[in-house]
């Protein structure tokens, strides 16, 4: 504030500050902040935060010319008689370790968004980490902050990293318990599945309890396995120590299947998506040869008699082609692609 216009001014004593890129990246990080949120560093979580964003982005970069103790801030700048610098993979858990410095504090939140860095990689981290500095406030927490990581990966990525990105949260204090008894799944006769939330948490003192629980193989896990041929609805119930009672539900739907016995012919292969049921089938044609997209298709099903029950003009794309049609029963039946020099065969059992 003291300078006419903004720019980044480097320490002395000891290392020179600027012979170090984490320095350097660091103080960047301060000036995205800024234009990403003017004059909004106010609060002590607020702050520590912003010294925890100069951290991350530069261990995300170091990170990936160099792999060891990647977690050290400022690893020529410091971690050495001059300073100690600072700590990007700590265990730091919160509101225990907050303390007075808000640099110190800040690893809390570093560490958290480097663990979600090991899981997600960098490149959509980092934009996740930057997108949601739009929308800092002053004295904005670390709880806030969490939420609001949350809430972007909901905008960016139709939350695919939510139940993730929650356990990491979790586990660092950032974010309260739920329970989550996982997505809505659909499974073929006589197949297992896993149900419920697949990523470790601290559940220490906790009682978990499944219902109905005869067809999991540990009905006190927060995560069992199902084998049933019965579709059914399970509820998950989670007494914490203090006796709060948490639940949440999974539907899971038991589907006659059809099987695939040829799976790959001249660059075509079909895939079983689960997505059978009595009436209408929906199989799925993945095309790798972009030869077979050049010419309008025929798409020709027969029974085990020869007799033909379904046909169809196809255009092919390159990648998952769906393919719709009703099979009449249960039993053998053959699928064919045609086109004028090419022709790939599929044999389904209808069970």
């Amino acid at each position: 504030s003291n300078f006419p216009t903004p720019r980044l001014v480097f320490g002395e004593g000891g290392v020179d500050d600027g012979e170090d890129a984490d320095v350097i990246i660091h103080e960047y990080g301060h000036a995205i902040s800024f234009s990403a949120a003017p004059s909004t560093n106010d609060g002590f979580e607020r702050q520590a935060m912003d010294e925890a964003l100069g951290d991350y982005l530069a261990v995300s970069y170091g990170r990936t010319l160099n792999d060891h103790n990647w977690g050290n801030v400022f690893s020529w700048d410091g971690h050495n008689p001059f300073w100690a610098g600072r700590n990007a993979a700590s265990d730091k858990h919160y509101p225990e370790n907050l303390s007075s410095s808000f640099h110190s504090s800040g690893e809390i939140w570093s560490s958290s968004l480097m663990e979600i860095w090991e899981e997600l990689g960098r490149t959509l981290t980092d934009q996740m980490v930057l997108e949601m500095h739009y929308n800092f406030a002053q004295n904005l927490t670390m709880p806030n902050a969490a939420q609001l990581f949350l809430t972007v990966d909901e905008l960016m990525n139709d939350g695919e990293h939510q139940d993730f990105i929650w356990s990491v949260f979790y586990n660092r204090g950032l974010v309260p318990f739920e329970a989550n008894a996982g997505d809505d799944v659909e499974i073929c006769t006589g197949e297992s599945v896993q149900i419920g939330f697949p990523y470790e948490i601290d559940i220490a003192g906790f009682d978990i309890f499944w219902q109905p629980n005869l067809a999991l193989d540990d009905p006190q896990s927060l995560s069992p396995t199902l084998t049933s041929n019965i579709s059914n609805d399970y509820v998950l119930t989670i007494t914490d120590p203090d006796g709060t009672v948490f639940s949440d539900t999974v539907s899971v739907s038991v589907l006659e299947c059809v099987g695939i016995d040829e799976f790959e012919t001249g660059g075509l292969s079909l895939l079983n998506q689960y997505a059978f049921n009595t009436n209408n089938e929906s199989l799925f044609l993945n095309c790798t040869k972009r030869s077979w997209t050049d010419n309008n298709s025929r798409l020709a099903v027969f029974d085990i008699n020869g007799s033909l029950i379904h046909d169809q003009q196809l255009l092919l794309q390159h990648g998952s082609n769906r393919l719709d049609f009703q099979l009449p029963e249960k039993g053998i039946y053959l699928i064919t692609i045609e086109q004028q020099d090419r022709k790939a065969t599929f044999k389904l059992n209808r069970f």
